[in-house]
C-alpha cells in the first residue's frame, strides 16, 4: 500500500486528516478534525484535496470548512482515491485532477 495520507468524512459530518505508514493500520492524526454539517442519504458534498509544496489540505467546499497540515513527508507521482461506505452506496462523481 505505501505511505501517504488519508481523509475521512464520517456521517455525522466530521472532517479529517491524517498520515499513514506502510504496515501499520492505524493513521496519525495530523490536525484536529473539524465539524461539518452530517452528512444527509442520497445526497452529495463537494470536496477538495491539495497537495503542494507547503503541505496537505481537505476541504468541505460545499460546507466552507476544511482541515490542513504542514506535512511534506509523503510526495511522489501517486494517487489513489478511494471510498467505504457500510452499504456500499458511496460513490464519485465529476472527479477532477489538474
Amino acid at each position: 500500500m505505501g505511505d501517504g495520507y488519508h481523509a475521512i468524512l464520517r456521517a455525522d459530518g466530521e472532517l479529517g486528516l491524517y498520515r499513514h505508514v506502510d504496515g501499520q493500520a492505524a493513521g496519525r492524526p495530523l490536525a484536529p478534525a473539524v465539524a461539518t454539517p452530517p452528512l444527509v442519504p442520497g445526497g452529495w458534498v463537494q470536496l477538495r484535496i491539495e497537495v503542494t509544496a507547503d503541505g496537505v489540505r481537505v476541504s468541505r467546499t460545499d460546507a466552507d470548512a476544511s482541515v490542513s497540515a504542514p506535512d511534506t513527508s509523503v510526495r511522489g507521482g501517486y494517487l489513489h482515491v478511494g471510498r467505504s461506505s457500510t452499504d456500499g452506496v458511496a460513490a464519485f462523481r465529476n472527479l477532477r485532477i489538474r
